[in-house]
């Protein structure tokens, strides 16, 4: 049976080319590519993880937890959520929740980025991917 190999989010934001800039500048993706002119349609990547933005009117654009609540738009699982939440900080990153201080339990860190969309990370203390 074929396997499948990667899965990509697409959000829909109402700047394109800002978007994909601000994933690069303070959460340290990689452009991966432009398409249209002007640009409707960006890929970025960090460690072999894309998220895909598409141009949509800015009035149709509606956060997960907006429509589900306590539910986001992206999730990764990270192996040191406490050093990446420091690389966002220091790229200027807007960080909506700090850390949950307690061990054992999930640690979250969220930053909101435009049109109100969330990209939490999240470390499970011994979570072993499959």
């Amino acid at each position: 049976m074929p396997n499948i190999t990667a899965a990509a989010t697409i959000l829909l934001v109402k700047d394109v080319v800002h978007s994909a800039n601000w994933y690069r500048d303070k959460l340290g993706f990689t452009v991966a590519a432009f398409y249209g002119e002007p640009p409707g349609f960006a890929i970025v990547q960090r460690d072999g993880h894309y998220i895909m933005f598409n141009r949509a009117d800015a009035a149709l654009i509606k956060p997960n937890w907006k429509i589900a609540d306590k539910t986001c738009t992206v999730y990764f699982w990270v192996d040191d959520v406490e050093t990446l939440y420091n690389e966002f900080i220091a790229n200027g990153a807007t960080i909506d929740y700090e850390l949950n201080p307690l061990p054992g339990v999930l640690r979250n860190l969220a930053s909101m980025i435009r049109m109100n969309m969330i990209l939490p990370l999240q470390k499970l203390l011994n979570h072993k991917a499959t």
